[in-house]
């Protein structure tokens, strides 16, 4: 198989040439860049808007249990009494 002097060429350029971006490159490299910067910045910004609601969440857990205690122990006290 011969291969053209052209291909040796190709191969000898893309072992040994500078990997350097062309301008093309750098700009859609910046871009994307920014895309990246713009995306890991939405999550943290999310993060600091939905803090409230673990603790939405726990006050109403809280709440539920007291009301649940507070039925438990007015049956219980019901009960005692011979009251349905």
């Amino acid at each position: 198989m011969l291969v053209s002097e052209e291909a040796r060429k190709r191969v000898q350029d893309l072992k040994y040439g500078s990997n350097k971006p062309d301008p093309g490159d750098a700009a859609r490299i910046s871009k994307l860049e920014a895309k990246i910067a713009v995306a890991t910045e939405e999550p943290e910004e999310l993060q600091e808007r939905s803090n409230w609601v673990p603790k939405f969440l726990s006050s109403i857990f809280s709440e539920v249990n007291e009301c649940h205690f507070t039925t438990a122990i007015g049956f219980r006290y019901q009960f005692a009494r011979g009251q349905p």
